[in-house]
């Protein structure tokens, strides 16, 4: 292949062109998979099932790359580097400005917002597919042997997509605003073009690379304004999501988290990854129905009580009304916790709640064994311990402990994916069990009884194979609708009265809420346990639930 055919210098050092081209292969590995995690996130944070969204996007991004590879057969030996260099440029402008681009369809024009998202994933990964021949065309005039040549090219892409994952997971995702990281990554794609083609063409760079020049000045300047400018468009973007004023947002490394306040109303709303969690007007309802009820099937009020979820600290605002009550936190989320011990809007609305919680750092299932052989369980105190409820449940069992709660109250969000349907499965109810006391008593939210009559019965119907006594609840909720949990027990748990003042709830009023209409709980005779081998949950949320408003 003659020396024109890639636009090269007359006088060529082969090592270091391959080095630059396997540097270039590297970077342009490491960005491509990294902006695709970045778009399944987005999609995660708006659409929910994280599972779904990450398989169907590497997938579809590895179909892409298979269908790029094939295109570029079409495309000939004139000029290459000149076309690897345009199509670096691309991906550096969709890899910057695809997250807002996503994120302003979802806002806009929600149902067709997957239109949008599938057509960067695909449009990434086609790019991503059809850069990596061009790497090899030109290096095989230096690498001759074919071999050699394909595994400098796929070792770099593969070790660049290996790196970017870990720069993923370890710094830009817990440290950076997720709509501004695809402007970081389309820095690598760019300083590939700019390195490549000043490299390539620096015989010819003033003479005949104008236009190339002036293309590369306007991408860099709309790199530059788009990641200075790019958090006030997602401000304007996210408050179409919202029918109150935002006040304050926070990405945390598990989800999204926005608070709105509507001043007429005095109501502040927090929202996960888009949906209510609670309304300042009617929260009191849903945390006193979740703490005080299942607390008055007690004989006596409770002095250890296990918290799952529960992160915004309410839950643990109720719990406090109880003298001398030790509580356990089990929050997987660091910063959901951190927020709402700081964050003035929340705070003001749990009582500062958190402030004298201890931390106790044991994400792995191993640090939360050797957490729970040198912490003394029985010790007074608050602790938060920062971990999945899974890992702190076997730890637990593992170590032998014995069983110390005299209620486990679950506060976790509907089971609408696969991460979170494992704490509503027969597995996880079971392993509860070891924790509690003989005359203890489990409390989980269990989603509308109206709304998703199938959900909640299967809960029940999995509470009750896994040996409890299982008996239902519900009230309404006015920014939730008719809301309902199931208590588990080992004896018969009957409601008898409060052990402390409520602010809304009577004696009268919680006994009625045990009382269900004909045929308001769906038949659990012909349901099925939720396992984790086999999520039913998961499916009937995204099929058969919230189909009336």
């Amino acid at each position: 292949m003659s020396s024109s055919t890639h636009s090269l210098p007359l006088r060529e050092r082969p090592g270091f062109h391959v080095a630059l081209m396997t540097l270039s292969m590297f970077m342009t590995g490491a960005s491509g998979m990294v902006v695709e995690y970045v778009l399944s996130t987005i999609s995660t944070y708006l659409n929910g099932s994280s599972i779904q969204s990450f398989s169907l996007t590497i997938a579809i991004m590895m179909g892409m790359m298979g269908l790029g590879g094939w295109a570029q057969r079409f495309v000939n030996d004139k000029n290459l580097i000149d076309k690897f260099v345009y199509l670096e440029l691309a991906l550096a402008v969709i890899s910057g400005f695809s997250p807002i681009a996503v994120y302003a369809a979802f806002s806009y024009t929600p149902e067709h917002y997957q239109l949008v998202y599938y057509f960067f994933v695909m449009t990434v990964g086609f790019l991503v597919g059809f850069e990596i021949p061009f790497i090899t065309r030109t290096n095989e005039t230096y690498t001759k042997k074919l071999s050699d040549n394909l595994s400098i090219v796929f070792a770099a892409d593969y070790i660049g997509a290996f790196v970017g994952a870990l720069l993923w997971v370890y710094i830009l995702l817990p440290k950076m605003n997720i709509i501004q990281i695809g402007f970081v990554l389309s820095v690598l794609n760019f300083f590939v073009a700019i390195m490549t083609y000043c490299y390539f063409r620096r015989g010819t760079l003033v003479k005949e690379c104008k236009t190339a020049l002036v293309i590369m000045f306007a991408v860099f300047c709309g790199l530059i304004i788009g990641f200075n400018k790019v958090p006030e468009w997602a401000n304007v973007v996210e408050q179409k999501m919202y029918p109150d004023p935002i006040i304050t947002a926070k990405n945390t490394p598990y989800q999204k988290l926005t608070l709105t306040h509507n001043k007429v109303n005095n109501d502040t709303r927090l929202y996960i990854n888009g949906s209510t969690q609670f309304s300042s007007v009617d929260e009191i309802r849903y945390h006193e129905a979740l703490v005080h009820i299942p607390a008055g099937t007690l004989a006596s009020p409770p002095q250890k009580v296990l918290v799952l979820g529960g992160g915004d600290g309410m839950a643990t605002r109720e719990l406090k009304k109880y003298n001398g009550v030790n509580i356990d936190l089990i929050e997987l989320d660091k910063e959901m916790f951190r927020w709402s011990k700081t964050e003035p809007y929340i705070t003001s609305l749990n009582d500062n709640a958190f402030d004298d919680f201890a931390e106790v750092d044991m994400n792995e299932y191993a640090e939360a064994r050797h957490a729970l052989r040198t912490i003394p369980l029985a010790d007074a105190g608050n602790r938060v311990f920062f971990t999945d409820a899974n890992n702190f449940i076997n730890a637990y069992i593992q170590n032998s402990l014995p069983a110390s709660y005299d209620m486990v109250v679950i506060d976790l969000p509907d089971p609408y994916n696969i991460a979170i349907n494992k704490m509503y499965t027969l597995q996880f109810y079971k392993r509860l069990n070891a924790l509690l006391k003989e005359d203890g008593v489990i409390v989980t939210q269990s989603t509308s009884p109206f709304h998703a009559p199938k959900v909640f019965a299967t809960i029940g119907k999995t509470i009750k194979e896994a040996g409890y006594i299982a008996t239902p609840y519900k009230y309404n909720i006015p920014s939730f609708g008719e809301w309902g949990w199931w208590m588990a027990s080992r004896a018969d748990n009957e409601f008898k009265q409060f052990h402390v003042e409520t602010e809304y709830f009577t004696n009268e009023l919680a006994k009625s809420s045990f009382q269900f209409g004909k045929n308001e709980i769906a038949d659990m005779e012909v349901l099925e346990a939720n396992t984790l081998m086999h999520p039913l949950l998961v499916r009937l949320y995204a099929n058969e639930s919230w189909k009336v408003e």
